[in-house]
């Protein structure tokens, strides 16, 4: 597999493409779960922030 995305050399087998697409997709979900966590981790640290702030204006009290 790993041969295969260095050499550039297109699957020639349904086994070799399935195996080629399940490293790209399982790549492009590990990335995405990374920045969801990163995204949520944010927005618990600084929603308290931001809700803390509102609260002092008593903009939504």
């Amino acid at each position: 597999m790993r041969q295969t995305i260095l050499d550039g050399t297109a699957p020639e087998t349904l086994a070799q493409t399935i195996t080629f697409l399940s490293s790209k997709i399982g790549l492009v979900v590990v990335v995405l779960g990374a920045m969801h966590f990163f995204n949520m981790n944010a927005i618990a640290k600084f929603g308290r922030k931001v809700g803390q702030w509102l609260r002092e204006d008593g903009a939504y009290a």
